[in-house]
């Protein structure tokens, strides 16, 4: 079922009242009806609202003025969390898992990523091993910050496990973008990449909702493909790296390979979490 509860019996005639929530129920496997089109962009709008605030960072945003980056994504965090609020008062419906699973991309990858960035393009090319510390300790905390958004997105995505590789897209494209980024990029170009990360994000979770869910596995895969072909468009080639920086490099890409395969198998990891991991981990609390 999608909004993750129990098997339900055929629906019953109902009046023309009925809420949108209640119809998605009652359909057990319906694609392209309007209250998949709607759900779906409620689904988006946490990443869309995302995406226009790095894009107003940016300062790209025509008639808006160029804000502090640390004050709008502050304001937007807060916004998830009054949503992920309502999220667990309607026990974590499908649609509220992308709102979810952005409160540690934000709070915890992006900061110690774009860290990560910085501290590799003050130490490319240098052979010194004393420098590989500083990336070691940096990459011991991506990797953690990416492991508590799986697991959330593994917690929350067991109510609709078809929907929960979709809602750790944007670090999956997020994560890419910061792989190629180098210092020629400024401040402003940074945030307009994140932007469209997030922008793309966005329109990939709004299409999960309106295509069979056999395929939706498969989205975030797709939207690797339009990113790097948007790389190719745009001449975006792999930086160059010297040095003991190309051995830590190396790490994250295992760690996007590996974020990739868990992204593709999350409707598995997530079924798993439904049905023997939270029984589990909630008779060990007992």
């Amino acid at each position: 079922m999608v909004m993750g509860r129990p098997a339900e019996p055929p629906p019953v005639q109902t009046s023309g009242a009925t809420s949108i929530a209640a119809r998605v129920v009652e359909q057990p496997n319906p694609t392209f009806g309007l209250d998949y089109w709607l759900l779906g962009l409620v689904a988006a709008l946490p990443t869309l609202v995302t995406a226009a605030a790095l894009l107003i960072c940016a300062g790209v945003v025509p008639a808006l003025p160029r804000l502090p980056t640390g004050g709008v994504l502050g304001a937007v965090v807060v916004l998830l969390f009054v949503a992920a609020i309502g999220a667990y008062l309607l026990n974590f419906p499908a649609w509220s898992q992308p709102a979810i699973v952005l409160i540690p991309t934000l709070l915890l990858v992006l900061p110690v990523a774009i860290m990560r960035r910085q501290v590799i393009w003050q130490i490319n090319g240098d052979t010194d091993s004393a420098v590989l510390a500083p990336l070691l300790v940096l990459w011991l905390l991506l990797l953690a910050a990416v492991i508590v958004s799986v697991v959330v997105a593994m917690v929350v995505g067991q109510h609709a496990p078809s929907f929960s590789g979709i809602a750790l897209t944007p670090l999956l494209l997020i994560d890419g973008w910061l792989l190629v980024l180098t210092p020629r990029y400024s401040e402003r170009l940074v945030l307009l990449a994140l932007g469209s990360a997030f922008a793309l994000a966005a329109l990939t979770t709004f299409v999960a909702w309106i295509v069979p869910t056999s395929r939706r596995p498969y989205l975030p895969l797709l939207a690797i493909a339009v990113q790097l072909g948007a790389w190719w468009l745009q001449q975006i080639g792999w930086p160059h790296y010297a040095g003991l920086v190309r051995w830590v490099v190396g790490l994250d890409l295992l760690l996007l390979l590996g974020l990739l395969f868990t992204v593709v198998l999350a409707p598995v990891l997530a079924s798993w979490v439904r049905r023997d991991g939270w029984p589990a981990f909630r008779a060990w609390l007992q």
